[in-house]
């Protein structure tokens, strides 16, 4: 026999069914509607004309929205052979409006609800319909090798206007890499212009942004999430920024293109979140702060830039230093910062870092000498000692300083009285220039500590014997027989031999930068 018994809930029960039944009410949310897209993927040799789409991406917050596209076509082996893209264009209010945006690059693209490829490609500017590139996603999942990933198209640099010219492309036609926005933070655009040249050189777009304090939901990515590179954080921050195409396990794809064609590397890599975006008829952009490190960019490629998830990579850390003097008292201001550990980009990071936090200063102005002096410390090896003195505007031109008397007679000398670089220049040759190099490490450092302070006005007086350069090592005054047994080696790049030797010199203290020269020669008699 059965017998019916009324349920019985408890309050955690009840909780739960009230929830479940509030969250049915809100629907699905874009990121689970992402979430809940098909893993599978769109081969290439399925893409048709005609056929419609849609793609993901965020233009504010967090919050990763839809919008619809359709294939023009398919451009065989136009990154190179065996490298094709897929010809879109968007459609919709928000993509018809801002056009294809700098950031929106690495949006995850869908055909017939299979992943298909990411956004990479624009086409022209100030245009009236909304075209893009689309990367393939085997290229994107399979990125070619480093050797291939490093020998750069024409497609993946900005060229100089007069090249461009010449490229027998018209103006605004060509299908170029969707901008990847290089996010400034806590600097000025007097201190960015600056380096404006060098930052162009690399085809990137300098934008200003802000930072986000760490979430500890910035590690859950999704496609259509943002992402990008963190190459100066710390008291002032330079990161990129571009849109997460697909996430398996803890590798991360974004960006669709290379943002340096740096082939392996180790960088940190950190979430980037939306503010707003910025439609312009001439570029619109993603204004973006930069959020929490969650992981290491591991490949930047010919077709896309490749993360892992978990702890970022060590960076090199940089400390500035501000002491004045003011009614008599020391006052101190220390700026620290961390820059990514990396050949190509790190010295120019350092130089932009630097200045930024020295001229954005109140001590900074027209009127003010700066002092600098500092060292470098390399595990291993001696550090790189730094002294000199920098006025902006200033100038200085001596007239000339008494010199102590050294003669030999029927001899002629010379007497130098300049800057520091000129009397490196005069006494070390092409190896002060570049032109030799040194066969380690310590020999370079050992070159750079010997360098003089431009903040001193430098006499020297040459006498006519050879002088031999050897790595690091200045020998004066060496015999012939010696030149002629050193300067048969096998590499003769590192060997120099100049006519004259510097037999003394002085300096004084002047305060201030010195710069320029005078050359007098001396008959003995």
């Amino acid at each position: 026999m059965l017998t019916a018994r009324p349920h019985s809930f408890t309050a955690r029960a009840v909780f739960a069914l009230a929830f479940c039944a509030f969250v049915a009410l809100l629907g699905p949310g874009p990121r689970m509607a992402n979430a809940q897209e098909s893993r599978e993927i769109l081969p290439l040799n399925q893409v048709r004309p005609g056929m419609q789409g849609y793609a993901y991406t965020i233009f504010a917050g967090d919050r990763v929205e839809k919008f619809d596209l359709e294939v023009l076509g398919v451009l065989d082996n136009f990154l190179g052979p065996k490298q094709s893209i897929i010809l879109v264009q968007l459609k919709g209010p928000k993509v018809e409006h801002t056009g294809v945006v700098a950031g929106m690059s690495g949006s995850p693209v869908y055909l017939e609800g299979k992943l298909a490829g990411a956004l990479s490609l624009k086409l022209g500017i100030f245009t009236k319909e909304p075209i893009a590139g689309v990367t393939p996603i085997e290229d994107i999942l399979s990125p070619p090798s480093q050797n291939a990933a490093a020998q750069p198209s024409t497609q993946q640099f900005a060229l100089p206007s007069e090249s461009a010219a010449r490229t027998g492309f018209p103006s605004g036609s060509a299908l170029e890499p969707i901008e990847t926005p290089l996010v400034f933070s806590g600097f000025q655009p007097a201190a960015i212009q600056q380096f404006a040249n060098q930052l162009q050189g690399y085809g990137l777009v300098a934008a200003q942004g802000g930072t986000a304090q760490p979430r500890p939901e910035d590690a859950h990515l999704a496609a259509g999430d943002m992402a990008g590179m963190v190459l100066v954080q710390g008291d002032a921050s330079i990161n990129s920024a571009c849109t997460v195409t697909a996430v398996q396990a803890d590798r991360v794809y974004l960006c669709g293109h290379p943002f340096l064609s740096l082939g392996n590397v180790q960088l940190p890599m950190a979430r980037s979140r939306v503010v707003t975006t910025l439609s312009s008829d001439l570029a619109s952009t993603k204004i973006v702060n930069v959020g929490g490190s969650i992981g290491t960019i591991t490949g930047d490629h010919l077709t896309a830039v490749t993360g892992k998830l978990g702890a970022p990579p060590a960076m090199v850390p940089l400390d500035l230093t501000l002491v004045t003097t003011e009614a008599g008292s020391p006052k101190q201001k220390t700026l620290h910062f961390e820059i990514v550990n990396h050949p190509k980009l790190t010295p120019l990071l350092v130089a932009i870092t630097t200045f930024s936090g020295l001229t954005q200063n109140s001590l900074y102005g027209e009127g003010t000498t700066l002092h600098l002096s500092g060292e470098i410390r390399l595990q291993g090896h001696n550090p790189v000692q730094i002294e000199n003195t920098f006025a902006p505007g200033d100038s200085l031109s001596p007239d000339g300083l008494p010199i102590r008397d050294q003669a030999a007679r029927g001899t002629t000398l010379r007497v130098l009285v300049s800057d520091a670089d000129l009397l490196n220049r005069a006494s070390r040759g092409f190896a002060f220039a570049g032109a030799g190099s040194p066969d380690g490490l310590d020999q370079l450092i050992a070159l750079l500590n010997r360098e003089r302070r431009n903040d001193r006005l430098y006499v020297g007086l040459f006498v006519p014997s050879p002088t031999l350069l050897w790595g690091d090592k200045e020998l004066p005054n060496i015999p012939l027989s010696q030149i002629n047994v050193v300067d048969g080696r096998p590499i003769p790049g590192s060997v120099q031999i100049l006519r004259e030797s510097l037999s003394s010199e002085s300096s004084i203290l002047l305060g201030g930068p010195v710069s320029g020269v005078i050359s007098l020669n001396l008959q003995i008699r």
